[in-house]
């Protein structure tokens, strides 16, 4: 679990973030449903997953950091399906 205002990760039975402060609700519907369309996205569209990371770096720290990661991971599959395809054009 996160902290919905600065991101810190928390316990589960924490009613408080010890690191902002913030009281803490329960938002894992929301959350959760953010943080898949920003792996699905990233993944797929790398550039578009940099772009949220940006766009929730400080409304949804969770979902912003899960866009990165799966940018990063798309753009570096996209890469490798680029050589292997180059590799077998000349064979």
């Amino acid at each position: 679990m996160y902290c919905k205002k600065c991101g810190a990760e928390l316990n589960e039975d924490d009613a408080f973030c010890h690191q902002c402060g913030s009281k803490l609700t329960n938002h894992t519907d929301e959350s959760d449903i953010a943080n898949i369309i920003c792996a699905v996205i990233g993944l797929t569209m790398p550039i578009v997953g940099a772009v949220l990371y940006y766009v929730f770096k400080k409304s949804n720290p969770k979902a912003a950091k899960t866009a990165n990661i799966c940018s990063w991971i798309g753009f570096l599959i996209q890469i490798i399906l680029l050589l292997v395809r180059y590799n077998l054009m000349f064979y």
